[in-house]
C-alpha cells in the first residue's frame, strides 16, 4: 500500500477541519467570556449586579423622598390658602371740616376673601380704629363705603 488511502485521507481532512473549527469556537468563546466578565465588573472593580442593587436603592430612597416632599407641598399649599394674599388699601376724608384724607380703609384677606378689614377715621376729637372680620368678602358688620371698596379692591388684586 501506498500512502493513505481515500477514506483515511478524508477522515484526516475531516479531523483537521473540525479541529480548526474548534480552535475557533474556542477563541470566540474565550472573547465572549472576557467581553462579559468587562460588562459585569463596572466601576471601582464592582460587578453589574452590586451597581444595580446601589441604583435600584437610590431610586427607592429617592421615590420615598419624593413622597415626603409631597406631603409637606400639600401642606404648604393648603396653609397658603389661609394666609394674607390679599391687601386692599383707601385712603380718605371722612369729614369735610377736617384737612387731608387721614383716615384709611385696609383689608388683609386670604385666597378665598376671609379676614379682616381695619378702619381708622381721624377728625378733630381723636383717631378711632375699627376692625371687622370678613368672611367670602362679606362682613356680618356693617360696613362703610370705604371698607367695602378696601375689600373689593383686595379681592381684586
Amino acid at each position: 500500500m501506498s500512502g493513505l488511502s481515500t477514506i483515511e485521507t478524508i477522515l484526516t481532512a475531516g479531523v483537521v477541519v473540525i479541529f480548526l473549527w474548534l480552535a475557533y469556537l474556542s477563541y470566540a468563546f474565550l472573547k465572549s467570556t472576557k467581553q462579559t466578565r468587562k460588562l459585569f465588573t463596572g466601576a471601582k472593580g464592582k460587578n453589574l449586579e452590586l451597581i444595580l442593587d446601589d441604583y435600584l436603592s437610590r431610586v427607592s430612597a429617592t421615590d420615598s423622598e419624593i413622597l415626603r416632599v409631597k406631603k409637606i407641598l400639600e401642606r404648604l399649599d393648603s396653609q397658603s390658602k389661609r394666609s394674607i394674599q390679599k391687601i386692599g388699601f383707601l385712603r380718605f376724608n371722612p369729614f369735610g371740616d377736617t384737612g387731608g384724607d387721614q383716615s384709611f380703609a385696609v383689608a388683609f384677606l386670604d385666597l378665598l376673601g376671609n379676614g379682616v378689614v381695619v378702619s381708622s377715621l381721624h377728625g378733630r376729637e381723636g383717631t378711632r380704629v375699627y376692625a371687622k372680620a370678613v368672611q367670602d368678602g362679606k362682613s356680618e358688620y356693617s360696613l362703610t363705603d370705604e371698607e367695602q371698596a378696601a375689600i373689593k379692591k383686595a379681592i381684586s388684586s
